[in-house]
């Protein structure tokens, strides 16, 4: 199966959650201006807000410091590998 993370990031918070997600679909988390060289059977893409009630509060000013944290890598990492396995899942039944 082929996956790709892309995102954009303007402070390093989205970055570094797209990394999260990149490890455990074990492939490279790539800025949104790498075009996709080929077919992806799922695409990651990291913006602003993620879909699928996937939230993390990124550092604003002084509000939520030290965010995006290890907790929410870790939720963003389960939340790619929940999303692996539904595609996996839904590819097996046909």
């Amino acid at each position: 199966m082929e996956i790709k993370v892309r995102y954009f990031s303007k402070s390093g918070n989205t970055r570094k959650l797209a990394e999260a997600i990149a490890e455990e679909a074990h492939c490279t988390a790539q800025d949104i201006s790498v075009p996709l060289d080929g077919c992806a059977d799922i695409l990651f893409l990291g913006v602003a807000v993620f879909p699928e009630n996937f939230y993390c509060r990124g550092q604003f000013q002084a509000l939520y410091r030290g965010r995006p944290n290890e907790e929410d890598k870790k939720a963003a990492r389960k939340f790619a590998a929940d999303r692996i396995m539904s595609v996996e899942a839904g590819t097996k039944k046909k």
